[in-house]
């Protein structure tokens, strides 16, 4: 398939950019895509979002959307309900349309539209998950990987390929990333069979993966459901049940060719993870859960239900990196998203695996995923942040890629609680494609985060200062030493001012500073971080907490 051909079939009803969710998937990739006009005119844009929810916009940050009418990409208005609609002016011909700002993005009614079914599916996602873990968080887990084609494609990489992506020693594989990410507390396998495949789908690419009206890829479950079924015959799936209770923990697929994240092919499969259950609940399959051939210790047939489905190229003869499996396994452990999933602003951007950070990279785009943040590790209990009680002068804090060191102001924990996270990041090991280096302060909401994590919607409401942030803020906010407030305001997804001191020379935390320590109800907090050091692998801060 040509890029000129796929792109200029990418055509979307009106209403069709914007898409509620299914499961969790990876934000799309932050590249540039040529998109062609009816007059065979290139225009550059980029897609926004993740499977549940995106669209398009240009290098300058205006929403686009397919106008089927005039055969063209057109600048988008919003309708009286507040959808995306087209404005008939041609993108790279015509004049913006009056008052046109960048980042548009549905409001009002339909938006609201959007969060109901958003919601209604994440809810019944995860309503067997918090506070339990869909896989083990420490030990080493056996995952099941099946690698299956289409009935009318070639594949390019082999198993071993995926061998040494996945489960590698120092290749920057999946289980090099959270062995180092855990600090030695978690590990992935193959289990005895390795990796498995090729199998052959019984029907062609696009049957799986072409969008359906609401936006959603119609069969992926589909796929899951027959590349499980292929490789039955080869494989003991009771081993894949570690905590017994007569499920396969996860199941990993990986299918041919692109993903629509990085593609932009609407043809293509969105990398996600779902289960098979919701999946025919929603109507996205035919089957449901799969019941395997083989029994667990109870003597129950061990059945399939939760996965995860990744492809095999990052872009046509590339093999796919490493930062989309990592992202999408992470949320086997219940971890949200931490971008913001209504894209009205960037969330925790670069800084964390679990928001744009999966993309972060030192050769190909997603090979050096960024570390999770300081809460997500404290979440899976990877880090036990230390306590900063009263005054701790000169502390010396070591960087994330080698140890555990976090620092926690205030009490609370993953889930109740408001406090700040003090943490070491320099681009080393898997942070070597961070934006910057150096102390990041990151403002925590557990109240917040308890209340949200069910719906995935933890970072959707950004806080920054012309706004009131008592009630609307994220759960997880990193605090930007420059003060611009980038990631709340959508300008980027993270640079070298955020982190302390940064390039502004920000060597000071508390209630005078810009900006400042106080709680979101404007309260003075008591934090004071003071005398921050130059970035460097051990950095020194004075961490102090006022006594009440």
């Amino acid at each position: 398939m040509s890029v000129s051909f796929y792109f200029f079939t990418l055509v979307m009803i009106f209403t069709g950019c914007i898409f509620p969710v299914k499961g969790y998937a990876v934000p799309a990739a932050p590249v540039i895509h040529p998109l062609t006009q009816s007059d065979g005119t290139i225009i550059s844009a980029k897609q926004w979002g993740d499977e549940s929810y995106h669209g398009w916009e240009t290098e300058d940050g205006y929403a686009i959307i397919f106008d089927k009418g005039l055969e063209s990409w057109v600048y988008a208005i919003q309708n009286t309900d507040g959808e995306l609609v087209s404005s008939s002016r041609v993108v790279d011909r015509d004049d913006l349309p009056d008052n046109c700002v960048p980042h548009l993005r549905p409001a009002g009614k339909a938006q609201l539209r959007i969060i109901k079914k958003m919601t209604t599916r994440e809810s019944r996602l995860r309503k067997a998950e918090i506070p339990q873990n869909v896989v083990p968080t420490t030990g080493t887990a056996n995952v099941p990987v099946i690698m299956i084609n289409f009935n009318d494609t070639d594949t390019s990489f082999t198993v071993n390929n995926f061998n040494l992506l996945l489960f590698g020693t120092n290749t920057n594989s999946m289980r090099d990333y959270y062995e180092e990410v855990s600090y030695g507390k978690f590990s992935v396998s193959p289990g005895p069979t390795g990796v498995l495949g090729w199998y052959i789908a019984s029907d062609e690419h696009d049957y799986y993966g072409k969008n359906d009206d609401d936006g959603y890829d119609k069969w992926p479950s589909d796929l899951v459901y027959e590349a499980v079924q292929a490789a039955d015959d080869d494989v003991d799936f009771s081993i894949y049940d570690m905590d017994n209770d007569g499920y396969v923990d996860v199941v990993n697929i990986i299918h041919q060719g692109t993903g629509e994240e990085f593609s932009g092919d609407d043809a293509d499969i969105w990398s996600h993870r779902w289960d098979l259950n919701s999946a025919e609940y929603f109507g996205y399959s035919h089957y449901g859960e799969y019941r395997t051939n083989d029994r667990n210790a109870n003597g129950n047939y061990v059945r399939v239900n939760d996965y995860v489905i990744q492809p095999e190229q990052l872009d046509e003869g590339t093999q796919e990196t490493v930062g989309v499996f990592a992202h999408e396994y992470g949320h086997s452990f219940g971890l949200p998203d931490l971008y913001d999933t209504d894209y009205s602003s960037n969330g925790i951007g670069d800084w964390s695996l679990m928001a744009s950070g999966s993309w972060n990279y030192v050769s190909e785009i997603g090979d050096r995923p960024a570390h999770m943040d300081a809460w997500s590790k404290y979440f899976l209990g990877w880090v036990n942040p230390k306590k900063v009680t009263s005054t701790l002068t000169n502390e010396p804090i070591i960087q994330a890629a080698t140890t555990s060191d976090v620092y926690q102001l205030l009490s609370g924990n993953p889930l109740s609680g408001e406090y700040f996270l003090v943490e070491n990041r320099q681009k080393a090991s898997f942070d070597a494609g961070l934006p910057g280096d150096g102390l990041l302060i990151w403002h925590v909401d557990g109240n917040l985060i308890s209340k949200k994590i069910n719906l995935n919607t933890v970072n959707n409401k950004e806080c920054y200062p012309s706004k009131k942030c008592s009630k609307k803020h994220y759960g997880v906010a990193l605090v930007q030493a420059d003060d611009n407030w980038d990631l709340e305001l959508d300008n980027n997804l993270g640079d070298a001012g955020d982190p302390y001191p940064g390039n502004t020379n920000n060597t000071s935390f508390n209630k005078e500073t810009a900006p400042n320590s106080k709680l979101y109800n404007g309260k003075k907090s008591g934090v004071s971080i003071t005398n921050i050091s130059m970035s460097d692998a051990t950095m020194t801060a004075t961490l102090s907490v006022e006594s009440k």
